[in-house]
């Protein structure tokens, strides 16, 4: 006898109610997100990523704009925070207010770091985007009529990948084999859990978004794209 076929709970956004689906079920039509092609950008002392100049192409969109928005370097280089987005669920990624003046609990950074622009010219909002998520985030300043922060980077980041799944986004989350490695992902975290009870109570909570990375938590860079509000995450195995 074949075993059954494993089934993932949903909670519905605004009615609460418990949902299940089949995580093989095939995914419905839907029309491919535009691929955005990462724009490299090296590093330099003004704390900013900013572009080379590019050889000449025969395509205007093959080539970085002279004006293209820059990312602060503590972004591009994401790698050197040790951000896992599979250590932990707690609802705020750090805190302003430490003795030391530096962040916790994720990574240790100077606070003040955290504080500056995380683009060039400084924008109020920004978009990032993955190949491994079907959700963009977006990430606003945390203070009114001010300019999206690295520490804003990071929470927007952090909350988003929090957020369950809800039924109505399961088929967007890859092929049927994507799908069924989400669901592995989703229970080999919560077998890390410390109890049975804390087990039981995210359990039924249900997959969450960080799960749709199957285990690739952490994050290695940010870099800007063709597009000059829409920024590509890449991560990478923790």
């Amino acid at each position: 006898m074949a075993p059954p076929t494993p089934k993932v709970t949903f909670l519905h956004p605004t009615s609460g109610v418990v949902e299940e689906l089949e995580p093989l079920t095939p995914p419905v039509s839907v029309p491919p997100s535009p691929h955005l092609r990462p724009i490299e950008l090296p590093p330099t002392a003004s704390g900013y990523c900013t572009p080379t100049s590019p050889e000449p192409t025969g395509s205007p969109l093959q080539q970085p704009a002279q004006q293209q928005t820059r990312i602060h370097f503590i972004l591009y280089r994401a790698s050197d925070l040790q951000f896992d987005a599979g250590m932990t669920l707690q609802p705020r990624l750090v805190s302003h207010d430490t003795p030391s003046g530096r962040s916790s609990p994720l990574f240790e950074y100077d606070t003040a770091v955290l504080a500056e622009a995380a683009t060039s010219p400084p924008l109020p909002s920004i978009l990032l985007v993955c190949d491994n998520l079907p959700w963009k985030i977006r990430v606003s300043s945390s203070l009114p009529n001010l300019f999206a922060t690295n520490y804003d980077v990071l929470q927007a980041i952090h909350v988003s990948l929090r957020t369950p799944v809800v039924a109505a986004e399961w088929p967007l989350c890859g092929t049927p084999q994507d799908r069924e490695a989400i669901v592995e992902t989703f229970e080999r975290r919560v077998r890390r859990l410390s109890n049975d009870f804390t087990q039981a109570e995210e359990r039924a909570r249900s997959v969450r978004r960080v799960d749709c990375l199957m285990g690739m938590t952490r994050l290695v860079r940010i870099i800007p794209s063709e597009d000059p509000e829409v920024f590509v995450m890449e991560w990478g195995w923790p």
